[in-house]
Order: C-alpha cells, then structure tokens, then sequence
C-alpha cells in the first residue's frame, strides 16, 4: 500500500493541468508515534497551486491504519493556511477584489443554441479555437447566438477569456452536482424515508438547510466576480433514489415553515393574466387539489406535530384517510419547496443582471418538480424538458401534449425549449443516427419549442468518428430547429377537441407524454388517450387548471382526470350550457370527487355531473356490448349538447370494443384526424402547417416500435460499454431501412396534381390526387421522413428551390462516418 501527496498546479493561461505525486513513505516512519514529512511546491503566478490531495492505493488485501492532522500550507512570508478546518469553503476566499468588475457580454438576445459541455477546459484549452467556433455557427445558424454551456465552476482564468468571445458566443455556468463532505459534517444533506443521508453525489439538490443555501449562492457570487451572468441547473430534480427523500431534520422544519405560512411565498405570474403576486404553500395546494388541508384532516393538533409519513405506509391496505392525506402533503411539499430554491436561483441570478435556465427531467411526482409552476415564477429564464432515447415512441403524445407547456410560456412571455441527451451522458454512443435526429428535432421544434440546449460535446478537435457524429448530430438538430423557423411551420391547430387530465405534480398519475404503451401497462388511470391515438384522432391534451382558457374553442372534451373537483365539474357544466358541446366520460369518472388523496384512490359517490341517477346514465343508448348491457350511451343536454358515456373502461376494453365505439364516435360527433387510418395503420403521421405547403413528418410505425422495443437489450450491450466506440450499424433508431415500406393518407382541399418533396432524401415528385382528396404519402427503405406537400404551382416550385439550398448546406450534418472506432485501440 503506498500513499502520495498530490498537487495540481494551474498557470494564468489556459494550459494543462500539471499534476505531481510525492509518495509519502509509510515504512520508513516509526508505529504508534507523530512523525512530520514536508514536500517544497513552487508557485508563482504561471503556476498556480490549485489542488491538494491525498491518493492512497494498493491491493485489495493490502491493510494499513494511519492517522493524518494538521495539514498546512507553510507560504514563504511566514504565514500558514490548515487545510483540515471545518471552515466554509468559501470560493471568494483569498479574492481581494473581483477579476471583472461587470459582465463580461450582454445577455443573448436572439434565438440560442446552448451547447453542453462537461467542464471549463474545453473552453479554456480550446480558447485558441473560439474564433473559429464563431465562425461556423454564423455560417450554419446565422440568426442564432451560441451559447456555451459548462457543467464545472468556472475556473479564475475564465475571466480573461469570456470579453475576447466573438460576437454570437456567450459564455454560461451550468450546475448539476455538489460535493457532499462538508455538508455531511453539518448533518446539512437530505435523508431519505430509511434515514439513510446523501452518500454519493447527485444530479438532484435539496437545498432546505441554509448552509447549502448559501453554498450555491457562494458558487454564483464567485462565478459574477468572472465576468458571468448566465447560469442554468441541468437536471434540476428531488431525488427519488429508492423513495422519496426529505426526512431530514432541515427538510422537516422547512415544510412546517411552509404549512405553517411563515415561509417568503412564491411570487408568480398567472396565465389568465393580471398583476404578479406571491402566494404560499395552501394556495399552492389549492391550485393542485381544489381544497385546503388542515392539521385536523391529518389527525393533527397543529403543524408544527407534521412529519412525513412513508410511501409504504400510505400505501398500505390498512392505510387510514389521514396517512394517504400525510404523503398527499408530503408529496406537494417536495415540489413547493423546489420552486422555492429555483426562485432562489431566480434572484441571485437578478442581483447579477443575468438570468438563470434549467433543464428539466419529466415533470411528474417523482422528479418532485412543476414545469408549469416554474414558468410562472417570477425571473425564470428558459424552460427546457429534457428528450431522451424514447422519444420517437412517444411523439404522438408530445405532439398533442407539449402545447400544455407552450402556450404556459407564450402566457407568461417564458420560453419552453427543449434539450436533447442523444447519448449516455451525452458522451456514448449516440442511439438515434442523423437523420433520425433531424426528424425528432424539428417535429419537436414545429411544436413551438424553442431553444435548443444539446448535450454534450467535448474538444473542439473531433479526431475520431464518435466526435465527429455527437458534433453532426448537433449541428443536424440545431439546423432542424433553425429549419422550422425559416418554413414558419406550426402544429395543425387541434383546439377543437380537448384530452384533459391531470398533470403528475403531487399525483401518482401518468404524465402528460405518457405513451399508450405505458398508458396500457400502468392502469393508473383509466385514459382515453390510447384510443385516440389508435384512431388518429387530432386532439389537444391540457389539465384542469387550463380547462378555462381553452372551452371557448372547444367542441368536444374528453375527460380521463380520475378524480374532478366540483369547480371543475361546474365549469364543463356551463360549457355545456352554451350549446353544440359533447363531453365524453366513462366507468366512474362521473363519480369521483377529490378528496386529497395522492394515488386518487377516492371511491365513487354521488354524480358530479347532471343526468346521472343511482350511478346510471338517464339517456340514449347508442351501443350495446356482446350481452346486450349497455356500452355507450347519449346523455342529451339541449341545444345540440351531450354527455356521451361509455359504461366500460378504454383501457381495459377490448380493441374490438373500443373500435366499435371510436367508429361511432368519430361519426356522431365529427371527430378530426390526423390521417385516413383506414390507409395508413402502419404509419405515424404528425401534420403541421407553413404559410405556403403543409409539412408532415412520417414514421414507419412497425420498424419505430421494433426499436423502442429492443431498447433495453440495447442499453445493456451498446449504451453501457465502459469504453467510447463508434459503429454506424450500432445506432438503436436507423433512418436507412431497406426494403422497409408502409404508408399514409392525408385528405387535401381539392384534387390535382401535387408537389412532394422528401427532405432527408432530398427528392422531388408529382403525385396525382382524385375527387375524393386523398393524397398517399409512401415511405420506401427509411424509418421516417420529411414530406413538404402543396399544390404544383411556380410558387411553391420556387420555394422549393430555397428549401434544396437548405437541405444542400444541411449534407454535411446528416452524411454518416462509414468507419468502427474503438477508444482501447
């Protein structure tokens, strides 16, 4: 066993961390007394002492006790600095005075591409290649700034580099981790439902004890002394690592501050307008659960006796109203008090005169956040969920449930980006190749979406195929987002049919991205959402804290909320009052009020709706299931209004069933779609629309199945390998697929003749269309494409002639290395 002192010396110019090992020689030193070793370390301003260690290393059966006190630094005018202390780890330590008196640049003002990179020395070892980083992104993303994005604190000789970036670059501090040895000292981490306190570090922060506050507030008042004033969180969650955490004591006295109402509040912006104000945990809950909860609907005297119970026990048989109330509480607590951290990051970033972003992993009771809260908060910059590898499974539910997050942002003059992980730690092997990347990027981007933060990249000199195909398929999908603004492309508007649910903030429910394959699998809620999309139905999905905003352009609404609250039950009541409506319920929604329980695990009671007796629909019986009972039936409100009920659930029925009832449905009330399923089931079209030709993306439904489906062995045998290796056969989602076909149909206003042009494979045709308006799209030998669609006219011929100029600038970014690299070769 050998143990060594190891120092890391930094110079004031971007160089190469110099690092030195002196072995401390534990044989040569008597047993069972002090003994003294001393190493000389020369610094001076080009060699800047930046770390010290100690490195301990042997075989595993080596064994050897020692004691280690009374660390010091001995400078050369006499005076020591103890590197044992318990003191602060204060990063302005030692600073007399800030190395930039102001921001280095101005905030982005123009549409961004944030570029992730894992730390600093990129940027600072690379600083020789900003100018013609520069360079390239004005020739690519002209109208766009470049936003470099770094997951390390900021080193002092950043604030030399930042004034000398070019003009479309900026600089930005991104936090994820901390360390965990001195807040352990202080009993400062969280601890979960066992007791157990953070071992390890995580993406997630629990900021309760006020040392960590103050431990990330000391971070960014550092990174302001460098000239920097544009911060981000990336994974900003609650951990469920195992179970829920917040059992420690600060957490604890932080929620009772919380239900007590002595906390600061949160100061909000509201969609439905009108002046910012600051509301406070029970409004929170309020807004989330129509109701307040007191300390006696818990079995409590007062708050201050609150302790959160665990999930197991809420979740147990025996499990009273007041315990599932207590994890209800628990649950909503977690994501009130991280909203309360982002405001916090909100306001240090304010007292720099910059802004703070995150990047957020799902929203749902798990992750502990709220995408929709945290738009609203006053000072929240950009607002970017994160797309991982399934995303191409799940583009139908994105498709008609970002517009959720999109409009909140457009209401709250916020923006809702979006950020792409493409590959293990944004470092591996990519899973999607660069065609495949493009068409996830601008079907997400047409949505409204907008910017694009992309991780992760590394040096700027790619010397080896995985470099060069992770900085292609950034450019590919910067280029995607770039391309939807240049077309003006929107999503078709589907207003006209609303999906409402609830969203998975202090709920154990689904998400509102959940595919119809988790929808089916889970059973959490009985959702019409997989019915709807087997029968390409154009809808939007929203929740009911938006339901107000949207009834004046609804015509139809189906409601999968498993529980509703008599407010919400009131206002579809009046919708339906207005006349021409249809409201689609089914099983016992109509029963289910919300009594505050987190799994919605309320039992029927009386009708929250009009034309239910003893917990029968009074109406028109439309179908009848194989025994004649009653499956659908016609609850008629007047003035062309209806309740339409199904009496079995969609999930749990049959296709059979449920085709039978959406072939029905789809004919009595006129129900939009997407495309002609009757000559497309094998595709999956999501239609959006420019100023000048519609464009649709087409997936090959079969082949993007096959691969969502193989994604865990996948994982297992390419994602986790241990090394980097690139192999152009090793992608998990192919575009090239040869011999692979399958199409869609799509109806347009009049027959003729029709120009198609495919993007990725860059092809013009003519496709004749009849009298009956449908236009077949075919998709040959490719898991997906992009289709521009209009009439052959000379406009829109031109037009196509700039969009080949476009996709011709685009080659480089989605033409492939055809070469196997191996990281141990």
């Amino acid at each position: 066993m050998r143990l060594f002192l190891e120092t890391v010396r930094r110079g004031a110019a971007p160089k190469p961390r110099r690092t030195a090992r002196r072995e401390i020689r534990l044989r040569e030193f008597p047993a069972g007394r002090w003994s003294e070793v001393e190493f000389a370390v020369d610094t001076d301003a080009a060699r800047r002492l930046a770390e010290v260690r100690l490195v301990l290393s042997g075989s595993a059966e080596a064994e050897c006790r020692f004691h280690f006190a009374d660390a010091r630094i001995k400078r050369q005018d006499g005076s020591e600095y103890a590197l044992l202390n318990r003191d602060f780890p204060d990063y302005l330590a030692g600073m007399k005075k800030p190395l930039a008196a102001a921001p280095a640049k101005n905030l982005p003002k123009r549409n961004q591409l944030q570029i992730g990179y894992p730390n600093n020395w990129h940027i600072l070892y690379d600083a020789k290649h900003l100018p013609e980083i520069g360079r390239l992104m004005k020739q690519y993303l002209p109208e766009y700034s470049i936003v470099l994005s770094c997951a390390q604190t900021p080193e002092p000789e950043l604030a030399a580099v930042l004034p000398q970036l070019p003009e479309n670059l900026f600089y930005q501090f991104q936090k994820a981790q901390h360390g965990i040895q001195y807040p352990m000292l202080y009993d400062a981490l969280p601890r979960d439902w066992r007791g157990n306190q953070q071992n390890k570090r995580f993406n997630s922060i629990v900021a309760t004890h006020p040392l960590m506050q103050r431990a990330l507030k000391n971070q960014m008042d550092y990174a302001a002394t460098l000239g920097v004033n544009n911060f981000l969180s990336y994974d900003y969650v609650w951990p469920y690592l195992g179970g829920r955490w917040g059992y420690d004591k600060a957490t604890v006295a932080a929620f009772r501050e919380d239900l007590k109402g002595k906390d600061e509040g949160l100061e909000m912006d509201f969609e439905t307008g009108g002046p910012r104000r600051t509301i406070h945990f029970h409004d929170y809950f309020e807004e989330l659960y129509g109701r307040r909860f007191h300390p006696r609907d818990l079995g409590l005297n007062s708050w201050e006796e609150f302790f959160p119970v665990t999930e197991r026990a809420a979740a147990a048989p025996a499990a009273t109203l007041e315990t599932q109330r207590n994890f209800t509480l628990f649950l909503v607590l977690c994501h009130y008090e991280w909203l309360r951290q982002a405001q916090r990051f909100n306001q240090w970033a304010q007292s720099h005169g910059g802004t703070y972003d995150y990047v957020l992993n799902g929203e749902g009771w798990v992750n502990g956040n709220d995408h929709i809260g945290l738009l609203r908060l006053a000072g929240t910059g950009i607002v970017a969920p994160e797309f991982f590898m399934h995303t191409p499974e799940k583009l139908e539910t994105i498709y008609r449930g970002l517009g959720r997050y999109v409009r909140a942002g457009k209401r709250l003059n916020k923006s809702l980006g979006a950020c792409f992980e493409v590959s293990l730690g944004g470092s591996g092997h990519p899973y999607w190749d660069l065609r495949t990347g493009y068409l996830v990027a601008y079907s997400i981007a047409a949505l409204g979406a907008a910017p694009l933060h992309h991780d992760f990249q590394r040096a700027w000199e790619r010397n080896n195929p995985l470099d060069k195909t992770a900085f292609h398929l950034m450019m590919a999908q910067a280029r995607a987002f770039r391309q939807t603004n240049l077309d003006r492309t929107e999503k078709v508007p589907g207003n006209d049919v609303l999906h409402v649910t609830l969203r998975s903030v202090g709920r154990r429910i689904d998400g509102l991205f959940s595919d119809s394959r988790i929808l089916r699998i889970t059973r959490q809620q009985d959702s019409w959402v997989p019915a709807l999309i087997d029968h390409e139905i154009r809808y939007e999905q929203t929740d009911p804290s938006e339901l107000p905003l949207l009834l004046d352009s609804a015509r139809i609404v189906f409601l999968s909320s498993p529980v509703t609250t008599p407010r919400c039950a009131a206002q579809l009541e009046q919708w339906l009052e207005r006349g021409g409506k249809s409201l689609l319920l089914h099983t016992t929604l109509p029963f289910r009020q919300d009594e505050g329980i987190y799994n919605s695990g309320t039992k029927p009671g009386k009708a929250l709706f009009r034309g239910f007796r003893n917990g029968k629909p009074a109406g028109h019986t439309l179908l009848t299931d194989a025994s004649g009972a009653p499956l659908l039936t016609r609850i008629d409100r007047g003035r062309g209004s209806a309740v339409y009920y199904l009496h079995a659930s969609p999930v749990r029925s049959s296709s059979a069933t449920m085709k039978q009832v959406m072939t029905s449905l789809k004919k009595e009330l006129r129900l939009p779609v997407v495309q002609l399923a009757e000559h497309g089931e094998n595709a999956v079209v999501l239609p959006y629309q420019s100023p000048d030709c519609r464009v649709v993306a087409v997936w090959n439904r079969k082949l993007r199945d096959e691969a969502a489906a193989g994604l865990t062995n996948w994982i297992k045998t390419r994602w986790r390998q241990r090394h980097r290796f690139f192999d152009p056969e090793a992608y998990a989602f192919r575009c090239e697929q040869p011999g692979a076909a399958c199409s869609a149909a799509v109806r347009v206003e009049k027959p003729g003749s029709y120009r198609v042009y495919r993007f990725l494979a860059d092809r013009e045709e003519l496709i004749p269309v009849r009298k009956d308006g449908v236009l077949k799209l075919e998709l040959h030998d490719a898991l997906g494409e992009l289709f521009y669609v209009a009439e052959d006219t000379p406009a829109f011929r031109k037009r196509l002639q700039k969009l080949r100029m476009e996709r011709a600038e685009s080659t480089p970014f989605l033409t492939e290395q055809n070469e196997k690299w191996d990281s141990r070769k």
